[in-house]
Parts: structure tokens; C-alpha cells; sequence
């Protein structure tokens, strides 16, 4: 009789138990997934804003050679043209990169609560 009530009591106990494993694997797949979203967006985001950094530097190196060579006013177009490329370039990564941490500053503020 004894060992019947026992052996309930261990059954149930390892019911919860698994119950509880569940929940918790369900629960951290969760987190993990939208972590690895989130970092997936901050890659692709810093990935866009390499290479349109590189693009805008040799578009403005090609194009100031070209009209260099047409014009006879070498090498002034290309340094001009290569000076605003990095001005611009650089401040449309500040501008980005400052979007980007505007749209995770509530998501931010929602996990601390």
C-alpha cells in the first residue's frame, strides 16, 4: 500500500518535472530567436552601411577621373569629387547607424520593465 502512494508521488513529481523542462525550452527558443533576429538586422544594417561607404568612394574616384581626363583639369575633379564622397559618406553612417539606435531604445526599455 505504501509503496503504491510512493510510486504516485514519484510519477507525478516527474510529470511536473518534465512539464517544467518544456516550458523552459520553450521559453529560452523564444529569447534565442528574436536575439538572433535582432542581430541579424545589426548585420545586415552595418553591412549596407560598409558598402555604400566603399560604393560612394569609387563611384566619385571613377567618375572624377573621368571628367578629369575630359576636362584637362587633372587631378582636382577626383580629389573634390573623393573629399565629398568621404564627408557625405561618413555622415550618412551617423545618420544611419543614430536610426538604428533610435529603433532599438524601446525595445530597450521594454525589457528592463
Amino acid at each position: 500500500m505504501k509503496g503504491d502512494s510512493d510510486l504516485d508521488k514519484l510519477e507525478a513529481l516527474s510529470e511536473r518535472i518534465k512539464r517544467a523542462e518544456d516550458s523552459a525550452r520553450n521559453s529560452a527558443g523564444t529569447k534565442g530567436e528574436s536575439l538572433n533576429a535582432a542581430t541579424n538586422k545589426s548585420m545586415i544594417a552595418l553591412i549596407r552601411v560598409g558598402s555604400d561607404f566603399v560604393a560612394m568612394i569609387v563611384l566619385s574616384v571613377f567618375a572624377g577621373l573621368f571628367l578629369d581626363r575630359y576636362l584637362n583639369t587633372a587631378p582636382w575633379i577626383m580629389v573634390t569629387l573623393l573629399c565629398l564622397a568621404f564627408v557625405s559618406g561618413f555622415w550618412m553612417m551617423i545618420r544611419m547607424l543614430g536610426q538604428r539606435s533610435d529603433e532599438q531604445k524601446p525595445s530597450d526599455a521594454k525589457e528592463k520593465e
